[in-house]
C-alpha cells in the first residue's frame, strides 16, 4: 500500500519467477511506471482507496503484460487514445 495526496492505493505486483531476468527489462519497466503512473493520476480522483494490480506472465511464448485497476474508467471521449504511440 501507498499513499498519493491522501490516498491509500494498494499495489498488487505478480511476475512469474521465469520473468524476473527478461532481456530489455528496462523498457518494460518504463512501460509498467508509466500505466502505474496514469492509474494513480487519473484512475482515483476524488477517491480516498483504490487498488492497482500488476500481473506479468508467460503464454505460448508470449510476455503477458496486464495492468487493472478499480478506478473511474476512461471517459468515452478519450477511449479512442487507447492506443496512441508514445515515445521512449
Amino acid at each position: 500500500m501507498f499513499e498519493s495526496a491522501g490516498q491509500n492505493i494498494k499495489l498488487d505486483i505478480n511476475i512469474d519467477e521465469d520473468l524476473h531476468t527478461i532481456r530489455h527489462s528496462n523498457y518494460l519497466t518504463y512501460i509498467i511506471i508509466q500505466l502505474v503512473s496514469n492509474c494513480v493520476c487519473h484512475g482515483f480522483e476524488n477517491r480516498e482507496t483504490g487498488q492497482i494490480g500488476v500481473k506479468l506472465h508467460q503464454e505460448e511464448g508470449r510476455i503477458i503484460l496486464e495492468v487493472t485497476d478499480n478506478g473511474l474508467g476512461i471517459n468515452e471521449k478519450n477511449i479512442h487514445k487507447v492506443f496512441e504511440p508514445f515515445s521512449l
